[in-house]
Parts: structure tokens; sequence; C-alpha cells
């Protein structure tokens, strides 16, 4: 995926046979810390010491079964490998891995 500010990169998992709220915990690695955190929603978010995982937690509806959550790439985020890991009830379920890969500026 290009790295560029202001595209957007996340998940959405469809859950068989569910209804009501889910308590979702998601873990981003990213291969070195951004030059910034941050959320929008004010929800459970922390990072861990050597500034390059980030765990958010959010209870929320899931309308049709579905949950998802997004990231908005901001400057100073870095190039490499990333890694979003989804967890239910403390049960992985599923696993995200995808690149961020420089944009060449067009000449």
């Amino acid at each position: 995926m290009p790295l560029q500010e202001g595209n957007a990169y996340g998940w959405r998992i469809k859950l068989k046979d569910y209804q009501g709220e889910v308590k979702w915990r998601e873990v981003l690695h990213l291969p070195k810390p951004p030059e910034t955190w941050g959320t929008d929603n004010g929800e459970d978010f922390s990072i861990s010491a050597d500034g390059t995982t980030s765990v958010t937690r959010r209870t929320q509806p899931a309308p049709k079964g579905v949950i998802e959550n997004f990231w908005t790439i901001a400057p100073g985020d870095p190039v490499g490998k990333h890694r979003i890991e989804v967890y239910i009830d403390d049960r992985l379920i599923s696993t995200f891995e995808f690149e961020l890969i420089p944009v060449n500026p067009v000449k």
C-alpha cells in the first residue's frame, strides 16, 4: 500500500450469527515508531514502551455482525511491514499483514 498522507488502511470482519455489542481488541505492530500516535475516538488506547505497538480496545454495536477499524496515514508514519491482530474475548480472530511502501513523486 502506498505511504501517502490521508490514505486509510484497516480491517472489517463479519461475525457469523452475532448480535448485540462486541468487545474487541486490536493490536497494531509497526516496523518502527511513528513520529506521532493519535486516535479520534477517545477509546481505550495504549502504546508499547518502544513505541512500535498500539493496543485499541473498544465495545461497539455490530450491525449485521460487522466490526471494523481504520487508520489514516499521517506525516511521520513508517514504511515497512505492518501487522494488525484482532481479538474478541482474548481469542485471536484474524491477522492482517501488509506493507507500506514509499510513494515516488511524479516527475
